[in-house]
């Protein structure tokens, strides 16, 4: 039901003249990521094993000051400009944490893998990596229009 909301959501855009080629610009860049940062978790498990747990709480703490941030920014800033400006800059360091989220999700879903024992979850263990491509492709699609 969640996918095919945001389907439906999202259709009127790729069937659209004036938004289809930043949609599908946005789709390429998302799934570059998807894939390259999927690679490095698979290719360095070591690395993402030793990190996991200081990451997964900084991430967290970052994703909290994101939106505090963008928060304040809303109730607070009157200036379109600044608004967008800032809204710009904190889709920057939104893109980046999605980033990383991608990777470390994907090493979670390879301990997942290593001590699932009876039928995993695979729905709920996946909504993260959609999050992950729905907010990366979001943050995409706003720095693409606005250029």
């Amino acid at each position: 039901l969640f996918l095919v909301l945001i389907s439906t959501g999202v259709y009127p855009y790729f069937k659209s003249e004036e938004t289809k080629d930043i949609v599908e610009n946005a789709l390429l860049i998302t799934g570059t990521i998807f894939v390259t940062m999927s690679s490095i978790a698979y290719s360095m498990p070591n690395f993402f094993e030793k990190s996991y747990n200081f990451m997964s709480s900084t991430l967290f703490v970052g994703l909290l000051v994101i939106i505090l941030v963008e928060l304040f920014n809303l109730l607070f800033n009157k200036d379109k400009d600044s608004l967008l400006k800032t809204f710009r800059f904190t889709s920057y360091i939104v893109i980046f944490l999605f980033t990383l989220f991608v990777s470390y999700d994907t090493h979670r879903m390879i301990i997942l893998k290593k001590m699932c024992t009876s039928l995993p979850n695979y729905p709920k263990f996946s909504l993260d990596f959609f999050l992950d491509i729905l907010n990366l492709f979001k943050r995409i699609v706003f720095l693409r229009s606005s250029d």
